[in-house]
């Protein structure tokens, strides 16, 4: 290895020789970005769901968290994922009439 090039490590024991790649790089930054307007998306979501009888916007609210999540958005996906949680187990209750809501109750639940 020549002494003069910067070395970056990739890997265990492996490393690469040339320019060091830029830190909070084009390709972070764009990343990022995405999973924050997923991760605002997906709490849009839940919070439609919540005044729905439907529980399917809250499990797009909890996988759009995760794309969030997954795509470096982490407090905001972290975020995403319990509140459409929240709004799933808040809209499951009352449907089986634990909580009052203006959807009609199950009966046979009852």
């Amino acid at each position: 290895m020549d002494p003069t090039k910067l070395t970056t490590k990739v890997g265990i024991g492996v490393e690469t020789e040339g320019l060091a790649p830029a830190v909070g790089g084009k390709e972070g930054t764009t990343k990022v970005f995405f999973g924050r307007v997923v991760c605002a998306v997906g709490l849009i979501s839940a919070v439609v769901g919540a005044f729905s009888v439907d529980v399917s916007l809250e499990v797009v609210g909890i996988v759009l968290g995760a794309l969030g999540y997954a795509l470096d958005a982490s407090k905001l996906g972290i975020l995403t994922i319990v509140f459409s949680t929240i709004a799933l187990v808040f809209l499951l209750a009352a449907g089986q009439g634990y909580v009052p809501g203006p959807w009609p109750i199950d009966s046979l639940a009852l």
